[in-house]
């Protein structure tokens, strides 16, 4: 099975994802690439060219417009977002939990966006299943520390970075990392209530709200 991106006044000649029909979840596959890189690619030259034709307040604008529809999908799915605001643009920001907090930022007329988490560990097990990529082939390991191991024993598709930070991903999927918020917890024993943060991106505003029932 082939999926082609469909780009003004270009005819597709190559296909943009591939995957083995024979695969019972060949279509899943697909749908999995287009939401994690090909509509971000297309969002990506479609920036540029609202950049080129009308100017980057304008591709400001469309951003806001995308944090605002993901916050009716939030809204939804009752949570309640705020808004939020950093050096680089706004965002918009919400609770799962008492002591949990998640963001996504427009990152100024950067590619996409970037989503942010801090809390403890099992508030990210809810969402890791859909921000990973696919598990691929993995050789169990014992190295890294125990804050590593007790992520990469969960969710193999995780790479230690050292002993206070995991990663994931890579081009041209959205990639991520997982870690302590100080290195002074090294020391601490490791568990699901054990606090950290965590960011992803780029990530489209599809992927987003297709997501973001995982994220509430």
């Amino acid at each position: 099975m082939e999926l082609y991106a469909d780009r003004p006044d270009t005819f597709p000649i190559t296909p943009d994802a591939v995957a083995d029909s024979t695969d019972p979840a060949s279509v899943a596959t697909l749908a999995a690439r287009a939401l994690r890189w090909i509509l971000p690619n297309l969002d990506t030259e479609a920036t540029r060219a609202t950049a080129a034709e009308r100017g980057w307040r304008q591709v400001i604008h469309d951003k806001g417009t995308d944090l605002t529809e993901f916050g009716f999908h939030l809204l939804d799915h009752g949570v309640n977002p705020q808004s939020a605001e950093r050096v680089d643009g706004a965002g918009l920001g919400w609770a799962t939990g008492s002591d949990t907090e998640w963001c996504v930022w427009a990152n100024g007329t950067g590619v996409g966006f970037s989503l942010t988490y801090e809390g403890p560990l099992s508030g990210l097990y809810g969402a890791l299943p859909v921000l990973l990529p696919p598990l691929g082939p993995h050789t169990s390991t014992d190295a890294g520390s125990a804050f590593t191991r007790h992520l990469t024993n969960r969710f193999p598709q995780l790479r230690p970075v050292d002993a206070d930070e995991v990663e994931f991903g890579g081009f041209p999927d959205m990639h991520g990392w997982i870690a302590l918020p100080s290195r002074a917890e090294l020391g601490d024993t490791v568990h699901d209530g054990t606090r950290v943060c965590a960011q992803v991106g780029p990530v489209g505003i599809d992927f987003l709200l297709a997501a973001s029932v995982h994220l509430v």
